[in-house]
């Protein structure tokens, strides 16, 4: 291992696996293997960035088969959220600083499409109420273990359709939710309260089939940056108050604007590497058939 890559082994049957998340400078990740006698919740952590991912904690949760793993940290406790299909609930897990596991009874959901963010003691987590076009549930994982129904069927205007995926951010105390929903929409939306929100881009990108969106916004809404996978191509598009530009060409602030893509890709996630407007650095994390790579796009 070094600083840019690293090798893991005794992955077993792990058959889901988590985002990474950073708690100082040391990773994390999870996966939970679904077999069928068990479904482990194995935490890894790479020390310090260097060397190899190694076993932190490894759990007999007994909750049934999992399809969405996602995890996060507030810089002192790892928090975990997971679907249990066979119970049709929601649960979560938090790995507190003191090495102890707490995991939250499952809370019913109507689907399995989320996305989810920490901040301070908790972990917030948006989900398809899968009931209405325009609608969706949020959560709150409690660093006591505890989850708890924040807001429930939020509609949200200028939605196309169904939500196909999802990015929650935090920026400041404003919370960014943006939506992929209709194939090709884009909608974002901002909260202050986890109850009401406010549309601020509603963007019809004109690739059809698309499956999945990333988003990054560290120095808030005005200065927004949304990838998107329509199925076989990655975009990257941004909106920050005015200032960007399409060949020396100021561009409306009201409009979310393609400004890089990468073909024949699958999208992983993208990171900001929190520099000012005008001068940050976008990493694009892709995969296709033959290699995985990250782009970076230099505002």
């Amino acid at each position: 291992a070094d600083n840019t890559s690293t090798a893991l082994s005794g992955l077993g049957n792990a058959l889901v696996v988590s985002n990474v998340t950073f708690k100082g400078n040391n990773a994390y990740f999870a996966t939970t293997d679904n077999t069928s006698s068990s479904d482990n919740l194995t935490i890894y952590v790479r020390t310090g960035g260097v060397g190899d991912f190694t076993i932190d904690n490894e759990s007999n949760l007994a909750q049934g088969v999992h399809t969405v793993l996602q995890i996060g940290s507030d810089g002192t406790d790892i928090f975990m959220v997971q679907d249990n299909s066979s119970a049709t609930g929601l649960v979560g897990q938090v790995f507190l600083d003191n090495e102890t596991l707490l995991s939250s009874t499952a809370t019913a959901i109507s689907t399995t499409d989320m996305c989810s963010t920490t901040t301070t003691d908790k972990m917030i987590i948006v989900v398809d109420n899968g009931t209405n076009a325009a609608g969706f549930d949020v959560f709150t994982l409690h660093d006591n273990g505890t989850m708890a129904a924040t807001a429930t069927d939020v509609t949200a205007t200028g939605v196309a359709g169904g939500i196909d995926s999802c990015d929650l951010t935090l920026a400041s105390s404003t919370y960014i939710l943006t939506l992929l929903d209709g194939g090709d929409n884009v909608t974002v939306l901002s909260s202050d309260n986890l109850t009401g929100w406010t549309m601020r881009y509603d963007f019809a990108t004109g690739h059809t089939a698309a499956v999945k969106v990333s988003a990054a916004a560290p120095n808030g809404i005005s200065d927004l940056w949304v990838a998107m996978d329509n199925g076989t191509n990655v975009y990257l598009y941004h909106s920050d108050n005015g200032t960007s530009r399409d060949n020396g060409t100021l561009l409306a602030n009201e409009d979310l604007v393609e400004v890089h893509s990468i073909s024949s890709a699958n999208l992983g996630g993208i990171a900001h590497d929190g520099g000012a407007s005008g001068a940050a650095k976008i990493g694009i994390a892709v995969d296709n058939a033959a290699d995985a790579k990250v782009d970076v796009y230099y505002e």
